[in-house]
């Protein structure tokens, strides 16, 4: 990967930005925004400056001869042969106890000192300070990726990624994190913590070898062909046709996890539906026990059917949320508390004679 300073100036020069901001954008600077970054990754991307790292990813595991299989709903990775490919000195000299594949470019920053001041005080001390623009290089660490083996995932982010970091991860640079597992596997995005529950759920996502479309698939074949078997067309870029295959990886692998949390998110639903019923039939028993109230007569069990009879017509109603998965836990609540409302003022309510 290029560390000239020329590949930054005919990035900055055909996007018309400053070549710091090229520079601060390639390093994932905060005050540069994601846009302008995108932009420069793009550019930078085209003009060969850097590499894709899922591009380089797997060209690394083809060119390692490093067989990554998945069958039987496990990936097989013969461990010596991965800390072989991925020893504990980076490329660029960078330390990596874990024996990451590390995706690394370097960045040239200019840097325009300020003004000196002219005091008599100062003036041996500036006699050190340089007084003309200069370039500062800082090597930039975007994409790891770790063998976990059997261990846990959360376990291995913490002790094996941060717990042994040393010139990367750091917590004031952004690196993407792909930890790679018997089981499966799980993305950390951008993560600047080394705690887990410090990152957001929508910067983790953890996925299973279990899907049948990737049985038998080896990743390191990623460099030439799609998780599905088909072989890329020299029409389109490499870069686009990883990124697919990649994308299919993701999907096919989060089958399994989403079914898993659908069903326990079911499950989690329906009990505190059935709860929610069990309490507004108790509210139906307690308002029934007035000394005058002829409805006294209907026991706690009548009660309780009464408000289980009341949830049908909301639950009914409900399943038009489908249509609109945000607002469905809501619409069952509020249509069943009116119900019981509207029943309770209707039919219970005392009747006196005069």
């Amino acid at each position: 990967m290029s560390n000239k300073s020329t590949g930054q100036k005919t990035i900055a020069y055909e996007l018309g930005l400053s070549i710091n901001t090229v520079s601060r954008a390639l390093r994932d600077c905060d005050d540069i925004s994601a846009s302008t970054k995108e932009a420069v990754r793009k550019k930078a991307y085209e003009i060969g400056y850097m590499d894709n790292a899922l591009v380089d990813f797997d060209a690394t595991l083809a060119d390692k001869k490093l067989s990554c299989k998945i069958q039987d709903s496990k990936l097989t990775i013969d461990s010596a042969a991965w800390k072989a490919a991925f020893p504990e000195t980076t490329a660029l000299g960078q330390k990596n106890p874990s024996n990451a594949y590390v995706h690394e470019f370097k960045v040239d920053t200019t840097v325009y000192p300020g003004a000196s001041s002219s005091s008599a005080s100062d003036s041996a001390s500036l006699s050190s300070v340089p007084t003309d623009p200069y370039v500062t290089t800082e090597t930039v660490t975007d994409f790891v990726v770790y063998w976990a083996g059997s261990t846990g995932f959360d376990e291995y982010y913490t002790n094996s990624v941060w717990g042994v970091a040393s010139d990367f991860p750091k917590k004031d640079k952004k690196t993407t994190i792909f930890i790679l597992g018997e089981s499966g596997f799980k993305a950390y995005k951008l993560a600047t913590s080394a705690t887990t529950s410090a990152l957001s759920s929508g910067s983790r996502i953890e996925c299973q070898w279990n899907a049948p479309a990737i049985q038998g698939f080896d990743l390191a074949t990623l460099s030439t062909t799609s998780s599905h078997g088909k072989t890329y067309s020299s029409s389109e870029s490499l870069s686009t046709q990883t990124i697919a295959s990649w994308k299919e990886i993701f999907a096919d692998g989060y089958e399994s996890t989403k079914y898993t949390s659908a069903w326990v998110m079911t499950g989690v639903f329906f009990g505190v539906y059935v709860g929610l019923a069990l309490i507004l039939g108790l509210t139906v028993f307690l308002m029934t026990r007035g000394k005058s109230n002829p409805f006294r007569i209907y026991t706690f069990w009548e009660c309780q059917k009464i408000a289980y009879w009341a949830a049908l017509a909301p639950a009914i109603l409900s399943l038009i949320g489908f249509a609109f998965p945000a607002y469905a836990q809501l619409a069952y609540i509020f249509l069943f508390g009116l119900r019981v409302m509207w029943m309770s003022m209707r039919s219970l309510r005392p009747v006196y004679n005069n």
